[in-house]
């Protein structure tokens, strides 16, 4: 069975915090993984606790940068041990996947840039996400539909991929959704958006606690219930099949499956 490494992203306050409620972005991921492959093995790692050394990905098959409740970005000398971690995490050649914050401490670890976007912060949904040419055949994007609606809330996005980088989706706010970058052994796949919890996850965590990003432009109550109220999510331009469990993973699921196909094909 695989071995995952979760590197959780928030400082400290952050982390504890939402363990405590059961969303922490460990618990979200892990719950996911061990639903696809009930054996998987995972381990759970804190840059801002305790610094990183090649030792903690011995036995790992794969790594993921979880997405961070701060307001620092990713280029920011506060991020310097998520970004130590993560440059780690891609030189050991192993498949790497960075959701939101992850995506972005990727990209400006391996060159490219990052940036507030100009259209402020995209909260609560990323709506109608398309796939590019490259995505609708990249193995990351098997099995989404075009236009899709997931989760999402940031401020920051990337606006240059390093080098090596192909964008797999987009939409309005973001013109990277999604990429993936091979170069120089790296394997990594990214996502802007979060697929590891529902719309409805995130207008809690905005109603019962405040939120960096509380300042969405869909209304909670939306958000409460675009994942079983078809005039909702029509309204907003969704489908409700977008948020059954199968399709709001499905990255997720593709990425484990493909770590567990490399675990299979080294043994």
């Amino acid at each position: 069975m695989p071995e995952i490494l979760i590197v959780e992203s928030s400082s400290p306050g952050i982390a504890s915090a939402r363990r405590e409620l059961g969303r922490a972005a460990p618990q979200n991921f892990s719950r996911v993984f061990a639903a696809a492959i009930p054996d998987i093995k995972i381990r759970v790692v804190e840059p801002y606790l305790k610094e990183l050394t090649c030792a903690d990905f011995d036995g790992v098959d794969g790594v993921v940068m979880t997405g961070a409740g701060d307001d620092w970005a990713a280029d920011d000398d506060l991020a310097t041990p998520i970004r130590a971690a993560c440059d780690l995490a891609l030189e050991t050649g192993r498949p790497v996947l960075g959701v939101c914050y992850g995506l972005q401490i990727a990209t400006v670890c391996l060159g490219g840039k990052i940036a507030a976007s100009p259209k402020g912060k995209e909260t609560g949904l990323a709506l109608k996400v398309e796939l590019t040419e490259q995505g609708a055949r990249h193995p990351m994007m098997q099995g989404r539909r075009q236009g899709f609606s997931v989760a999402c809330a940031h401020r920051d996005e990337v606006i240059r991929m390093p080098d090596g980088g192909q964008r797999l989706a987009y939409n309005a706010h973001s013109d990277v959704q999604a990429m993936s970058v091979q170069q120089s052994g790296v394997d990594f796949w990214g996502l802007q958006y979060h697929p590891e919890i529902s719309p409805s996850i995130v207008a809690n965590a905005i109603r019962e606690h405040g939120s960096l990003f509380s300042n969405t432009g869909i209304d909670i109550e939306d958000l409460l219930k675009v994942e079983t109220d078809l005039e909702t999510a029509q309204r907003l331009g969704c489908s409700l099949a977008d948020f059954e469990l199968p399709n709001r993973t499905r990255e997720l699921i593709n990425w484990i499956e493909y770590v567990a196909s490399k675990t299979t094909v080294a043994a």
